[in-house]
């Protein structure tokens, strides 16, 4: 599995698992932390999953529930 099939899944189980990954996400982005800095990090290596997480964070939308889409159309 590659680093962005690995995060679709944690992703999901996060979701299955009932936790609220938005906020965790939205406190990381406010905070320059780890999980935003890994997505930068993947755009800049030519995937697009980072720019939309950004955005979601930003807007307040729900990041998991994109997270799951994502991974089960196979981007």
């Amino acid at each position: 599995m590659n680093q962005d099939q690995d995060h679709c899944e944690a992703a999901r189980e996060e979701c299955a698992a009932g936790q609220d990954h938005r906020k965790a996400d939205q406190e990381e982005c406010e905070s320059g932390q780890a999980h935003c800095e890994a997505e930068r990090e993947e755009c800049e290596s030519g995937q697009d999953h980072c720019e939309a997480d950004q955005e979601e964070c930003e807007s307040g939308q729900d990041h998991c529930e994109a997270d799951r889409e994502e991974c089960e159309s196979g981007q």
